[in-house]
């Protein structure tokens, strides 16, 4: 792809991502009993549950937990209609407490907490 191409490709997307509805998080932090409160502050890594390529990424800062029941909406992937891209929203596949993720892109992203190594 040539760079003036990608950044057309850029420039015209960008606004379109930023038009999805993402769901907010709600910090229960600070909870004394949940231990997944003593990530909040560390850096997010794949812990071992994660396929092995991807083990070990850093995803960003904990700056928070959230509780998420089953089927409930955990993220949004906007609609591509020039590409034929219908948008996508993932739910939570069970009860589960996620760590809020911030990777200083604007916009914070929940993953499950046994998924996660605080560090």
């Amino acid at each position: 792809m040539h760079f003036k191409t990608l950044i057309l490709f850029t420039a015209l997307l960008w606004p379109l991502a930023s038009m999805a509805t993402q769901p907010s998080w709600t910090n229960i932090c600070p909870t004394p009993d949940l231990a997944y409160c003593k990530g909040v502050g560390k850096d997010a890594h794949n812990n071992s549950t994660n396929p092995p390529l991807l083990r070990g990424i850093k995803l960003g800062k904990i700056i928070g937990v959230t509780w998420r029941p089953k089927g409930s909406v955990i993220g949004v992937s906007p609609a591509i209609t020039s590409a034929g891209i219908t948008e996508s929203v993932r739910k939570s596949p069970r009860d589960a407490y996620y760590y809020i993720i911030d990777d200083s892109s604007g916009k914070a992203f929940v993953r499950q907490s046994r998924e996660i190594d605080a560090k």
